[in-house]
């Protein structure tokens, strides 16, 4: 390639040589009579840029596991074209990932079905909302009334007098006991402590009665007070139950718990199968696998992101420049024409187009230097990727 550019070189100079001497020649006169000399138009070399490159395919990709594992099956051998998302090699041990995967599936089928019921229950929930709705209503308006009969006039002076009695009965007891005390230590079969005890036991019972008529009432009264509030918690609970599934659409609270479960679901189903299909080395695109990377053996073990293979799209060919400047891109354009030759075939001699101009600089030797890849109109038998270029581009 360096001794192809050194001729073209010298060829160049000599060229530039002879019109030197064309021109100094062209100023010496042999009009005796004194004429003016004829002008010689001024000549322009308008030689191309060269630069260097290398070939490569339309698109490439090195391809890794993002996972660690030992290296299994390899369906695909090198040299076969293959389709975008075939699997080019797996990973080995995948039993854990697959019951993963089930047991994620199986939990998005039961939160599914669940969300399922709420829409397909809707309508009998509103009928059962309404149902309980008018069971509170009933139970209330009995509350409601046992609540009146214990709060009327009537039962406030029966309360009074059941008091009135206990009041009475329990200083009457009081004073039998104070009796009985006296004549304790008496034979049990004394008159007068027998007296005193017979005294002592009616008063006993009669106290029994009226506490027991007493509070009798009085848990009535409490029951009725307590049985309405009840009742009215129990009616507007009912009711917001109502008013949640009236439209005939499922209670909010349990559709947004039941989609938040199906939407978790989901997402573990998700991770599932993609920790499973990282377990799978698939082509991102059309192309040639090119080759396995030294060492690619079923049973190796690989670590997350080593290289395993190589794909290219050889669909087109291209030249990447190596060495063009910062000073020499400028000159360089989108859709320019340009002569390729390579090392490997410096007989076949090729054109091409420039599909691209880097925008982004590299630095090589201390140089700015940016890549310009130049599409081969048509490549040649035997083109490899990776051989030497020269590319001529043209003015």
């Amino acid at each position: 390639m360096k001794a192809l550019r050194m001729i073209k070189i010298m060829a160049l100079l000599l060229s530039m040589i002879g019109v030197a001497c064309l021109t100094a020649c062209s100023g010496i006169s042999f009009n005796a009579a004194g004429a003016e000399a004829t002008p010689v138009p001024t000549v322009t070399v308008g030689a191309g840029l060269i630069a260097e490159g290398r070939v490569v395919p339309h698109q490439s990709a090195t391809l890794a596991f993002p996972v660690g594992g030992r290296l299994g099956d390899q369906p695909v051998e090198a040299g076969a074209k293959v389709d975008a998302g075939t699997v080019l090699a797996s990973l080995t041990d995948r039993e854990q990932a697959d019951a993963a995967l089930k047991n994620a599936e199986l939990e998005l089928e039961v939160a599914r079905q669940q969300k399922d019921n709420l829409d397909q229950d809707a309508g009998l929930a509103q009928a059962q909302a309404e149902q309980g709705a008018a069971d509170a209503q009933s139970h209330l308006t009995e509350a409601q009334k046992a609540y009146d009969d214990t709060h009327t006039r009537d039962y406030r002076n029966q309360l009074d007098d059941k008091e009135e009695s206990y009041q009475q009965a329990k200083t009457d007891l009081d004073e039998a006991q104070k009796d009985l005390d006296k004549y304790k230590d008496l034979d049990v079969e004394n008159s007068t402590r027998k007296s005193a005890q017979t005294t002592y036991d009616n008063a006993k019972e009669d106290y029994q009665k009226a506490l027991y008529e007493r509070d009798g009432l009085l848990n009535r009264q409490k029951a009725a007070e307590s049985g309405l509030t009840l009742a009215q918690e129990t009616l507007a609970k009912a009711q917001r139950t109502l008013e949640n599934v009236k439209d005939g659409q499922p209670d909010p609270d349990l559709l947004a718990q039941a989609e938040k479960r199906l939407a978790a679901a989901q997402a573990q189903v998700d991770a599932a199968q993609k920790a499973l299909a990282n377990m799978d080395l698939t082509a991102p695109f059309a192309g040639t696998l090119m080759d396995w990377a030294d060492g690619m053996l079923p049973g190796v073990w690989l670590s997350a992101g080593q290289p395993v293979a190589y794909l290219a799209d050889t669909s087109a060919w291209e030249i990447e420049t190596t060495d063009l400047t910062e000073l020499k891109v400028v000159e360089i354009k989108e859709g320019q024409a340009a002569d390729i030759r390579l090392d490997a075939l410096p007989d076949v001699p090729l054109t091409g187009e420039v599909i691209s101009v880097g925008r982004v600089y590299y630095e090589k030797s201390g140089d700015v230097q940016y890549k310009v890849r130049i599409r081969i109109d048509a490549p040649p038998a035997g083109i490899r990727w990776g051989m030497t270029a020269e590319v001529t581009f043209g003015n």
